[in-house]
């Protein structure tokens, strides 16, 4: 059984990782900061059926159009992610 210190000690360690985990992603991709689908289902662990039905049903990260292409923004999968 933990002490409540140990628990808050857990929650801020974790919020900690959860900030250098996004500070990372975002200096990694800042030079490519947009991505396709294919790249997007791989970054989240999920299908691009499973993004086309998130993008449907209004439900997942940030998308836009890049004329007939589906693209995504790092950064948004990211913060999608994270919370």
């Amino acid at each position: 059984m933990r002490s409540p210190v140990e628990d808050r000690l857990t929650e801020v360690e974790e919020k900690q990782a959860e900030q250098i985990a996004r500070m990372r992603a975002i200096a990694e991709f800042k030079e490519y900061p947009w991505c396709f689908v294919k790249e997007a289902s791989e970054i989240l662990g999920k299908s691009p059926i499973t993004l086309q039905r998130w993008r449907s049903s209004g439900f997942g990260p940030a998308w836009h159009k890049n004329g007939s292409r589906i693209v995504y923004r790092r950064t948004d999968l990211y913060d999608w992610m994270l919370g």
